[in-house]
């Protein structure tokens, strides 16, 4: 039986009168791939801040790595993510004030590793994703699919068991949102990592191992 890299137990959550998510309960399998599907406003955002602690719901259990991270304290719980999870968002989200290298190296820096480790690190990591070239450039220089693919060697540099991603490819044009979606896909494999992707894109959708969706408030 494949163990679990994320268990959501009877989340509810509301933003004052609207109710968000209702008694919703959901798992990932290691090393899987699932993408969450849904309505504009159903949802799959408020779902993915909480699966990686940045968002306490109201009530409802959340397991990462089978350990239980619903009651971790404030100052310990960006560690806690910070070792256990990789984020990709929509918008790539880069530091302008740092070169690419370093804007990959960062989470690295944050978890207080050796600066020239760090850099080595994010070094390869951008290499696997096609960037080396590009690592001493500003973000500002790139285009919207190279900034998203710094982005994906980003949220993969502290070999995460868990990497979410929000509308990845929402802001990229049809060809660079398959190239961004397959480089994911490559990587999260290749890193052994599972993989939560939220996206209103069918055709990208099915490209993961499992199609699920967010109606009324749970996952069916």
């Amino acid at each position: 039986m494949a163990s679990m890299v994320l268990q959501l137990e009877s989340i509810f959550h509301d933003f004052g009168k609207s109710s968000i998510l209702q008694d919703l309960n959901f798992s990932l399998a290691s090393r899987s791939s699932v993408a969450l599907v849904g309505a504009s406003g159903s949802g799959k955002s408020t779902l993915l801040h909480i699966a990686g602690l940045l968002l306490a719901p109201k009530r409802g259990r959340i397991a990462i790595a089978n350990v239980d991270a619903s009651n971790i304290l404030d100052h310990k719980r960006a560690a806690y993510r910070n070792t256990f999870i990789g984020i990709i968002y929509q918008f790539h989200n880069l530091l302008l004030e740092f070169t690419v290298l370093e804007n990959v190296a960062l989470p690295l820096w944050v978890a207080g590793r050796d600066r020239r480790e760090s850099l080595r690190i994010a070094e390869e990591r951008l290499d696997d994703v096609d960037m080396g070239a590009f690592k001493h450039e500003i973000p500002s220089t790139l285009s919207g699919g190279e900034a998203q693919r710094v982005a994906v060697a980003r949220a993969l540099v502290n070999a995460p068991q868990l990497i979410l991603a929000d509308e990845p490819t929402g802001n990229l044009d049809a060809k660079n949102s398959i190239n961004t979606l397959n480089l994911l896909i490559d990587m999260v494999k290749k890193y052994g990592a599972s993989l939560l992707c939220a996206t209103h894109d069918m055709y990208l959708a099915q490209k993961l191992d499992k199609v699920m969706s967010l109606t009324q408030g749970k996952i069916r």
